[in-house]
């Protein structure tokens, strides 16, 4: 399986937000090339962990779907 990569950033309202590229098998199921979620943080190191959880379940559902 390949590895893809997940991570946040910072819109200019201070907000991060996790994102992650969706393998390109499950795009047409995502109707998207990537996902992005709020994680209602100005926090970094608190977006950190929370990003991390966020790219586990997407992972899961990846997977649960098929793709890579």
């Amino acid at each position: 399986m390949r590895v893809t990569q997940a991570y946040f950033y910072r819109r200019s309202s201070g907000r991060f937000y996790a994102r992650i590229r969706v393998p390109e098998a499950l795009q047409p199921h995502f109707r998207t090339q990537e996902l992005r979620r709020s994680l209602n943080t100005t926090d970094r190191a608190l977006a950190c962990h929370l990003a991390l959880a966020v790219a586990l379940q997407w992972k899961a559902e990846f997977v649960r779907l098929g793709g890579d």
